[in-house]
């Protein structure tokens, strides 16, 4: 499975970093599911696999969907695209295993009009506001390429993520520690709230570890 933008990273993965590995599947018949649910949230285009290796399409799902690029996380309205014989399956799999898609999500998603360019826009301005309140702190070395997440590494304020995030969720900030995503010393810091939210999450934050490091 190929993830880009990542979740929780917010990576965009350069044209010639899948190259190897979609290469080799191409090469062994290993099939390849490219998630590409932030896409339209790239801050520089973002390659799909089946560009990088054109071998590939018989045996390349990809997922993604409105649901983030939309600003509407609470309505999952997803897509699939892939071998005909593939998405017959699935089809067959989800009709009698979820619920369909609600009306709202799809008429949203369908015939709403396209906001993910002023989102996108939104989601650079917050990351201008973490970069301001985080560089400060060492928390801002890598910048998200894209999606609504930072992830700072946190080890200068202590060895255990997870001991972090406690002590921000204390003063109410929460956050979630990069163990769970198999990054640890790191937490994930979402930038899908409103604007007072985040600006007050983040002054909690430098509150809580200023004080901390002191």
């Amino acid at each position: 499975m190929l993830c880009s933008p990542n979740n929780p990273a917010g990576l965009v993965h350069d044209p010639s970093e899948p190259r190897a590995p979609v290469t080799w599947a191409a090469g062994h018949g290993i099939w390849i599911v490219s998630d590409e649910t932030c896409v339209d949230l790239g801050f520089r285009p973002v390659t799909a696999p089946g560009r990088v290796e054109p071998a590939m399409a018989d045996r390349l799902v990809t997922i993604g969907g409105v649901s983030k690029s939309f600003a509407m996380t609470g309505w999952r309205a997803g897509r699939m695209s892939g071998p005909e014989h593939v998405i017959e399956a699935a089809t067959a799999v989800q009709s009698h295993t979820t619920s369909n898609v609600g009306r709202i999500a799809q008429a949203a998603a369908l015939t709403g009009p396209d906001v993910s360019a002023g989102f996108r826009a939104t989601l650079r301005d917050r990351l201008r506001l973490c970069a301001c309140v985080l560089e400060p702190l060492g928390l801002y070395q890598t910048p998200p390429d894209g999606a609504f997440y930072v992830l700072p590494g946190a080890r200068r304020f202590h060895p255990d993520d997870i001991a972090v995030a406690d002590r921000l969720l204390s003063a109410g900030v929460v956050t979630v520690p990069g163990t769970s995503f198999g990054a640890p010393g790191h937490l994930r810091l979402s930038l899908a709230v409103e604007e007072a939210q985040l600006r007050k999450g983040l002054r909690l934050t430098a509150d809580v570890l200023n004080d901390w490091a002191g």
